[in-house]
């Protein structure tokens, strides 16, 4: 099942909508439904990489997890704990487990700091060095652990590449020794080339230290190399979970087909079927009644119309939310 006792991670029902003013006269305000009754889990050692398109509620749902806002309504459980009844220390304690990877490495690193200020801050707060010294040598073991020279401890953020910010943002959040990291669309701003050498250290490093992920993207080629399992994610909601090989060999729901579909393949003599997806994804703020991808279906008939299918369990223990499984 999806949700045990033995996952690190459970996720449960979990919602998120944000007020908007619709027009500005008439003062009126609708709500845009950016996690709508999301749930999963994550057991210890997995790399669950989430996809979907832009817009879909991918980053919403890692800020939730970190608690860096606060969900409207469901539940997060890690290590079996009540993470969103935590509160002052108990939180404290907790928070230190899950840590996070930002996408743009430029934004996320404060300019004004040097790069062993930055990832040493962490140490301070949470009083896990005795000394400046020792803090110090923590910092340059991080260093070390992402491939950066010593002489990183003493430059500012802009004096490094694409790639030695995203390493100097891997360095911060490992800083606290986590159980679980949230990587929030790593390498979309990196060139290719970059992007190996950074899914490599992801990879190396989820070995090494027994990490867990949650490894979130809009590229089925960079979650189909690093993740195990791969959950599918539209308008808000997940429609699909399956083992990275199962999805790959055979995705079931309509809308994970039309995005393997549209994956550039490698080889011009390769044949694959095209799928073309009518429209643009609908609005948030009043998502379709029924299955959310309907309207762009192309396999839809009368139920999917009127009532939202379940995220059930079909085969080899995969989860699809689709009424023609």
């Amino acid at each position: 099942m999806e949700h045990s006792s033995n996952n690190l991670l459970d996720v449960l029902n979990l919602k998120k909508y944000f007020p908007v003013q619709t027009t500005f006269f008439s003062g009126s305000r609708d709500l845009v439904h950016a996690v709508d009754g999301v749930s999963f889990g994550i057991q210890p050692g997995e790399t669950l990489g989430l996809v979907g398109e832009s817009g879909c509620g991918k980053s919403t749902l890692a800020r939730l997890i970190l608690r860096l806002i606060e969900p409207d309504s469901g539940e997060i459980r890690f290590a079996r704990e009540d993470f969103l009844g935590k509160r002052g220390e108990e939180l404290r304690r907790l928070r230190r487990k899950i840590q996070i990877v930002f996408q743009d490495p430029q934004s996320s690193l404060n300019p004004r700091m040097k790069a062993g200020e930055i990832i040493g801050e962490p140490i301070k707060i949470h009083s896990l060095a005795p000394s400046r010294a020792a803090r110090k040598e923590m910092v340059l073991d991080l260093f070390r652990q992402v491939g950066l020279p010593p002489d990183s401890y003493s430059r500012y953020p802009h004096e490094f590449s694409g790639g030695q910010r995203q390493r100097i943002g891997i360095a911060r959040a490992l800083a606290l020794n986590p159980e679980l990291i949230v990587a929030d669309e790593p390498v979309s701003s990196l060139d290719v080339s970059i992007q190996a050498q950074i899914l490599n250290l992801f990879s190396d490093l989820k070995t090494r230290k027994n990490l867990t992920y949650l490894f979130i993207s809009h590229d089925l080629r960079v979650l189909s190399w690093i993740s195990d399992r791969i959950a599918v994610m539209y308008l808000g909601e997940i429609v699909e979970i399956a083992s990275t090989p199962e999805l790959v060999k055979k995705p079931l729901h309509p809308y994970t087909q039309a995005l393997f579909a549209a994956v550039p393949i490698p080889d011009p003599s390769t044949r694959r079927e095209k799928i073309l997806v009518p429209g643009e994804p609908p609005s948030p703020i009043r998502p379709p009644s029924g299955c959310r991808f309907h309207p762009r279906c192309p396999y839809a008939f009368a139920p999917c119309k009127s009532t939202p299918p379940p995220l059930k369990p079909v085969e080899n223990n995969r989860l699809v939310a689709c009424y023609l499984y």
